[in-house]
């Protein structure tokens, strides 16, 4: 179905967009790691969390750690909800 030209060509390389997708992503969510459970836990302090929240993306990097710990942040938030913890902020206040 597909012309000889394109079965036989030589591959070609494929750059997403990821500083444009992690943008989005911080854009929607970053400001959930400035209070989240991470900071709450202790496992970030409020100052490395609101430089994390700030998204740095590092040339040549998919998976810089701000992304890292932005995912870290949804699971745990969403693994709470499902068993029925109270949230972060919630915890704080107790």
């Amino acid at each position: 179905m597909l012309p000889d030209w394109v079965l036989r060509r030589p591959k070609r390389g494929f750059a997403p967009p990821v500083g444009e997708w992690h943008a989005a992503l911080f854009a929607a969510y970053g400001e959930d790691l400035r209070d989240g459970y991470l900071t709450h836990s202790g496992v970030l302090s409020r100052e490395a969390a609101a430089r994390l929240a700030r998204g740095p993306f590092p040339t040549g990097l998919t998976s810089p750690l701000s992304f890292k710990a932005l995912v870290l942040e949804q699971w745990c938030r969403r693994m709470s909800a499902e068993a029925g913890a109270p949230s972060a902020e919630q915890a704080a206040r107790a």
